[in-house]
């Protein structure tokens, strides 16, 4: 059995101060390779997604939702590439 503890934090923010943050900036590079395991991973096949799965497609692309994989890295969920 796994217990799971969620710490909360009860800081005052300073909204002046979290609107003066300028964040660094985070760099995520990603090859074709990535963008058509993502594709096929949330259900894009060949047929009718040809776009997204093969990369020497005319109009090949990542999926607009393959942006949310910086996210997923810089939150730490175990296994993305």
């Amino acid at each position: 059995m796994v217990t799971v503890v969620q710490e909360i934090s009860c800081v005052e923010m300073d909204p002046t101060a979290a609107k003066a943050h300028i964040p660094e900036p985070e760099f995520f590079e990603y090859t074709s390779r990535d963008a058509i395991i993502y594709a096929l991973g949330v259900g894009a096949q060949a047929k009718t997604d040809l776009r997204y799965v093969y990369e020497m497609a005319e109009d090949f692309l990542p999926l607009p939702t393959f942006i949310v994989a910086p996210g997923l890295k810089a939150a730490g969920i175990m296994g993305w590439p």
